[in-house]
């Protein structure tokens, strides 16, 4: 299995690990616990949900991609890219990926009208948030060090904005010049 495949297996029973438990088994858990018959709604709100969780499916699936491509890795904490990548969705935001699980998850909220699984959303909100500020983000300047300082700099972490000329200091590569 050449290089590229080998990622992309690896990246793929990932993020199957990762939604397994945190985009499945927790959230069934939080309407269990809740003790609402489980029953999902009709009408626009199934329909803002299913598009919400469709698109933020296309975005876990394109910076996944983006990745095993141009990272020489995976999104997966075990099996890190060994290239800092600044390009596509990256240069509008830092952490599209943790957006879009949380989009996942409000989108699970909408279908169930479930205030637990909101509930759910906001915890995974804040752990995120927590994880990314006091341990990936130190990791990140650590092995990509000025690099990936400058990229701080020039792309907000959670709300994404339309790339400015501070971001050109990015390559076609995705790397930072």
């Amino acid at each position: 299995m050449n290089g590229v495949a080998a990622r992309s297996l690896r990246s793929l029973l990932g993020l199957l690990w990762f939604g397994f438990w945190f985009l499945l088994c927790f959230p069934g858990l939080a309407l269990w616990l809740s003790g609402r018959e489980v029953a999902l709604r009709g009408g626009g709100w199934a329909t803002a949900a299913a598009l919400l969780i469709a698109a933020a499916v296309a975005v876990i699936v394109r910076t996944t991609a983006t990745f095993v491509r141009e990272a020489d890795g995976t999104p997966v904490p075990l099996d890190p890219p060994r290239a800092f990548v600044s390009s596509g969705l990256f240069r509008w935001v830092r952490n599209p990926m943790y957006l879009a699980y949380e989009a996942i998850l409000v989108g699970e909220a909408l279908l169930f009208g479930s205030v637990a699984l909101a509930a759910y959303a906001a915890g995974f909100a804040a752990l995120a948030h927590v994880y990314v500020v006091r341990f990936e983000e130190k990791e990140l300047a650590r092995r990509f060090g000025d690099s990936y300082r400058r990229y701080c700099d020039a792309v907000p972490r959670w709300l994404p904005k339309r790339p400015t000329d501070r971001a050109a200091c990015l390559s076609k590569t995705g790397r930072i010049s």
